[in-house]
């Protein structure tokens, strides 16, 4: 579905935050959906917590491999969970309080949709195409590692008879430029020119519509496979019966065994390239998402190898196939070290690229040079005010009764509360600076930003407070300042005061 997009805005993740720990169900869903992501997509990963306060929080995004400064947004929303007809007055304010608690907490999740950048779903085609790729890899691996017994059988035929007229099966592999249904078990083309779309994950339902399945197995398979070990590719798998007898019109024998000793050292050689380029595929998926665990596929190809090893007769070709086995879990442990070290140095997930710090620099802290409401209605207050109750509804009702009446009540106290540390015009004095620890400075620097975005913000809901409006610019930079990361507001508090000096 998201392949059939251009573009992306962003992906949110609904988890009720009550749980109290992160269960072997939970953890295989999160998995599953991390395993489906692209690095690229990771900054515009929202988690939202339901049905708790922050404080009762058990999630940590770095369980399912994301960054732990992930948008994470926490909502008590279980206020319509009971009949407003026992709430008694304590449970009505408390309720009243996770209800406006609730709605900032909308109105953030809007604001944050809006202001982040779209991205394109480019990289979800490209990273469902590499590990199409990788699988057919894996299985054209067996099929070389098979390919060395058939020879193996050849060569010890030829140094005990001259004349064997007993046939040996090889597979000559032909890779076209159209799409074939192909039994990874069998190891055949049961359907050439397969007319379905193009379906290179094995097991696809969409190849159960194939003309050559009847009720979901194979009918050119014997025995009959089922849908589930076929997938489509360009390729052409040709048995090659090559008989004995052929060999020995135009060669003696000792000139047969030689040739056959090259062509398994050719087989040993392409085995070899052929593992560097699984590794190579494999190192691209981890880079371009760190979530998907590649090792897992490796290790189903390693179960099937260790099935065929014990159906081999030769036992110089089982030592190559355990060697074979060892070197790709060797690769398993490097790729497994590889996507450690590619998921610790993954970027952390900002609000603010390093250019919007620097931008916000420059424009010299206006957020402490004026202090009065939002000019323009901005996103979070418009959803605010457009909030309405249901109909039919008598909790909410309730709830939106006191609404008005209760946020007035309380920006007012705010703001009374705070006028001495904020003056009416011009900027704000950090009085001794020399006696407060830097914590307290950027504390106080953090709580005046806050009071004047509240006290801006409060004029959408009571027009009764009389500030000073905010220009269009300053609102803007007033969102982005809550919207930083901490090293980011750290930045911008040095900035200011560095600009103060002068």
């Amino acid at each position: 579905m998201v392949r059939n997009m251009h573009e992306l805005s962003a992906i949110v993740l609904v988890i009720n935050g009550t749980k109290p720990r992160l269960t072997i169900n939970v953890e295989y869903v999160l998995g599953k959906f991390r395993h489906q992501l692209p690095n690229a997509v990771l900054q515009n990963i929202f988690v939202i917590l339901t049905n708790c306060n922050k404080h009762q929080v058990n999630f940590k995004p770095e369980s399912i491999g994301l960054s732990a400064d992930v948008h994470v947004l926490v909502m008590q929303n279980s206020a319509f969970s009971t009949d407003p007809s026992c709430w008694t007055p304590i449970a009505r304010r408390l309720l009243q309080i996770d209800w406006e608690n609730s709605m900032d907490t909308i109105n953030s999740i809007v604001e944050l949709l809006l202001n982040t950048a779209p991205i394109t779903t480019v990289s979800f085609n490209d990273m469902n195409e590499q590990r199409n790729d990788l699988i057919s890899l894996l299985h054209e691996s067996r099929l070389i590692i098979m390919q060395l017994q058939s020879l193996d059988d050849a060569l010890e035929t030829c140094m005990s008879t001259k004349r064997n007229e007993a046939k040996y099966q090889f597979f000559e592999i032909t890779h076209v430029d159209y799409h074939n249904t192909i039994c990874s078990k069998c190891h055949q083309v049961c359907h050439d020119h397969c007319q379905l779309d193009e379906s290179r994950v094995t097991g696809s339902e969409n190849l159960k519509c194939c003309k050559v399945f009847l009720n979901g197995t194979c009918t050119v398979c014997n025995p009959r496979c089922s849908y589930k070990l076929h997938y489509h590719g360009r390729k052409l798998i040709v048995p090659c019966s090559r008989g004995m007898f052929d060999y020995w019109n135009s060669k003696v024998s000792s000139d047969q065994a030689y040739n056959i000793q090259q062509q398994q050292l050719k087989i040993t050689e392409n085995l070899h390239d052929q593992l560097k380029t699984i590794e190579n595929y494999c190192l691209r998926l981890v880079d371009m998402c760190s979530g998907f665990n590649v090792v897992d596929e490796l290790y189903t190809l390693l179960k099937f190898l260790e099935g065929d090893i014990s159906n081999f007769k030769s036992e110089k070709v089982r030592t190559k196939a355990r060697a074979f086995l060892t070197l790709v879990t060797d690769m398993c442990s490097r790729i497994s070290q590889h996507q450690k070290t590619t998921s610790s140095l993954a970027t952390p997930v900002e609000s603010l690229t390093t250019e919007d710090t620097t931008q916000h620099t420059r424009k010299k802290s206006v957020i402490l040079n004026k202090t009065a409401p939002l000019k323009n209605t901005t996103v979070m207050t418009t959803v605010t005010s457009q909030t309405k109750p249901r109909k039919g509804t008598e909790s909410q009702n309730a709830l939106n009764g006191a609404s008005t009446q209760k946020k007035t009540e309380m920006m007012t106290n705010e703001k009374l509360a705070r006028q001495p540390s904020v003056e009416a015009t011009g900027p704000t004095k950090i009085v001794n600076e020399g006696a407060r620890t830097e914590k307290q400075i950027r504390q106080e620097f953090q709580d005046t930003v806050e009071q004047r975005f509240q006290e801006a913000t409060s004029e959408r809901f009571n027009r009764q407070l009389s500030v000073q409006e905010l220009t269009e610019e300053e609102s803007q930079l007033l969102q982005w300042f809550r919207l930083c990361s901490e090293q980011n507001k750290e930045l911008l508090l040095t900035g200011a005061r560095e600009l103060s000096k002068f």
